[in-house]
């Protein structure tokens, strides 16, 4: 089987893989499955089929012992010849997080080398796109809101999510704007440094791409320098389409959503995390239109207001006119 022709789609949590996926799904050649080592997504109709636990409760039914982490390569390559029969599509798109790449092992894995899954990825030449969401303060307001509220996805037929205000915690806050930082750096020698001294031959395998740059506009739609450069990769027409069944749950700038935006602000001024202050282009843009759009709405209101007066006014001299009226009768 040629494997190059599975696409690991690898990103942290709140990085925007499922408006990618959904993206990426329009194309008549790449088909995608949906966090395929997410649990909750077994109880999902529409996603169950493809996820890994399904196929895992499969062979557990045929051979138990199939699934006694001794060396699970074999069920692995068994797991991507399964996912086939879910289409004909040339690609197939596997959306896996940084923290659920532990789902595929072995009895002995060497510590401090990367995850047994991606030895396999890189020993059996899959493709990996890599989303990279840089500004990790954003990530963390994102997250802290979908626990808050348990709503972690939404799509353009559920119902307008309400963006709310989250509260940072600073006492934690630099660890963890620290713990994520180190987290990117590790998965980054995973492609690099260990691919090299292993003689994986990888580069032309691997794509990377940042959040803030593929969604930066307040518009809909991905940037088309990404569409253009995923099909020259994928080495495929570029036939997507920009619109995704998938939606930004967030609209607020940092400044807004953040409750104590400046406690934040003073924590991470002279540090190396300052640069988080800076919000992503997205969010920038929507205040840059709302900034732009303002004069006119204080002239809108205005206008609605000296109306509301004229109303008012119009009222008021018809009851005298009633008045007067009542007067000669």
């Amino acid at each position: 089987m040629d494997y190059s022709n599975f696409v690991v789609l690898l990103a942290r949590q709140r990085s925007g893989t499922h408006a990618l996926g959904g993206i990426l799904e329009t194309h008549p050649e790449v088909f995608y499955a949906n966090e395929v080592f997410q649990l909750g997504n077994v109880n999902r109709p529409e996603t169950a089929a493809t996820t890994f636990f399904e196929f895992s409760k499969i062979q557990a039914q045929q051979d138990p012992l199939k699934l006694i982490p001794v060396d699970q390569e074999p069920l692995f390559l068994e797991y991507l010849a399964y996912l086939r029969q879910f289409t004909t599509k040339r690609y197939i798109v596997l959306d896996v997080k940084h923290n659920s790449t532990h789902h595929i092992t072995r009895n002995h894995n060497p510590l401090g080398g990367p995850p047994y899954l991606v030895d396999l990825i890189l020993k059996h030449g899959l493709r990996t796109l890599m989303l990279k969401r840089k500004n990790h303060l954003r990530y963390l307001v994102s997250v802290t809101k979908a626990r808050a509220t348990g709503k972690f996805r939404q799509r353009d037929f559920d119902p307008p999510a309400v963006d709310g205000k989250v509260r940072l915690q600073i006492h934690s806050l630099l660890d963890e704007l620290g713990r994520c930082r180190a987290n990117d750096a590790v998965v980054d020698r995973w492609f690099t440094d260990y691919a090299r001294y292993h003689g994986y031959h990888y580069d032309n395998k691997f794509f990377e791409y940042e959040y803030a740059d593929l969604f930066c506009g307040a518009g809909a739609g991905p940037a088309s320098d990404f569409l253009e450069r995923i099909s020259s990769w994928l080495e495929i027409v570029n036939d997507f389409q920009r619109e995704s069944s998938w939606k930004k749950q967030s609209s607020l700038p940092l400044s807004e959503t953040i409750e104590n935006y400046v406690e934040v602000e003073c924590a991470l001024r002279g540090t190396s995390f300052e640069h988080y202050l800076q919000d992503e282009p997205f969010y920038s843009s929507r205040s840059e239109h709302l900034a732009r759009a303002w004069p006119a709405l204080l002239l809108l209101q205005q206008c609605l207001d000296v109306f509301a007066d004229g109303v008012s006014l119009a009222a008021e001299r018809a009851g005298q006119f009633g008045d007067a009226i009542n007067l000669f009768s």
